[in-house]
């Protein structure tokens, strides 16, 4: 474990340098659970049920286009959209999840570098790309069981893209010296720099999770979709001119026989075209609505805060906690 600095750049940079053997006290390969397994899935159910749903009224659509209804071909097609498609995207998960345990097993033999300057962090040393401060939350100075001359640091930060679920980055410090040197230097930023970032010593770092009300807001956000894009062709067909004749509709090529029978069906249903297109206009103004309210309450509540689950006890229990 190093730390250097030169000249007068000792308030400026500061670089830290964590020797591969340290990562046994800090890197944790995550066991492939099926809760992990889960939780990478969840987010695809929406989709695939929206697609599934899709995929069988064109199917049904078709069929019933065609003047004939195979029930057989239609049940393979349901089978394969709730069945052979997730099972598709769950393989594809466990993949990447093999793959990410197989990097992770990698870096137990690869150093650690956190190099600390005034503009924010680079997890990679000098000359690569910083993590700016804006995007570091917090950094958690913690003990180690049984290694009375080392100390965890967990960085918490966010990513460029994605603002709502923090990232934990993990190193081993010299206690005695490296820990010190740290804090001063953080401390410094906060009091000179403004930044926002916390200093938790001797606490435990919180397990972050998607709120249960993430998923519901999920399916609601698909509901809506699929309400929405029933009701506007229906609006549309109604309001727009160019498609109030069947024949106008792109894509729409029935045969004769074929409009015959969608002629007699909406005799027996409707006295009149103006009947016709009232329903239209009312159906697809009711779909549409509601589509719409579902879809922005869904879009509302998938942006609930992440849940901070904090453990119960510590491994530095009975030490003194504090934050600054």
């Amino acid at each position: 474990m190093s730390a250097h600095s030169l000249g007068h750049e000792v308030i400026r940079s500061m670089t830290l340098e964590q020797p591969a053997n340290l990562n046994r006290l800090i890197c944790e390969c995550p066991p492939l659970t099926w809760r992990r397994r889960w939780q990478m899935f969840r987010i695809f159910v929406p989709l695939l049920f929206l697609l599934a749903i899709f995929k069988l009224e064109t199917l049904g659509l078709k069929m019933w286009d065609e003047g004939q209804m195979d029930f057989a071909r239609f049940g393979l097609a349901a089978l394969m959209m709730f069945a052979g498609a997730p099972l598709t995207v769950f393989l594809l998960l466990e993949i990447k999840l093999r793959l990410a345990q197989r990097e992770q097993r990698r870096a137990f033999d690869l150093p650690q570098v956190l190099h600390v300057t005034d503009a924010g962090l680079s997890f990679f040393g000098p000359g690569r790309p910083v993590t700016r401060w804006s995007r570091v939350a917090a950094f958690w100075f913690q003990d180690i069981p049984g290694e009375p001359s080392f100390s965890r640091l967990t960085v918490e930060y966010f990513r460029e893209r994605n603002r709502r679920v923090p990232v934990f980055r993990r190193y081993v410090l010299e206690k005695s010296v490296q820990q010190p040197q740290l804090i001063s230097k953080l401390t410094l930023l906060r009091q000179e720099a403004g930044c926002k970032f916390w200093i938790h010593l001797n606490q435990p770092v919180p397990v972050c999770e998607l709120p249960r009300l993430f998923m519901r807001g999920l399916f609601l956000q698909v509901g809506g979709l699929l309400a929405l894009l029933h009701g506007v062709p229906l609006l549309a067909a109604v309001l727009l001119p160019r498609f109030h004749h069947v024949s106008n509709v792109p894509g729409l090529t029935w045969p004769p026989a074929q409009s015959r029978e969608i002629g007699r069906f909406l005799a027996a249903h409707f006295s009149s075209q103006a009947e016709l297109r009232h329903f239209m206009l009312l159906a697809g103004g009711l779909l549409a609505a509601l589509g719409l309210g579902v879809l922005l309450w869904g879009a509302l509540i998938s942006r609930a805060k992440i849940i901070r689950l904090t453990p119960e006890g510590s491994a530095n229990a009975g030490q003194q906690a504090s934050s600054f």
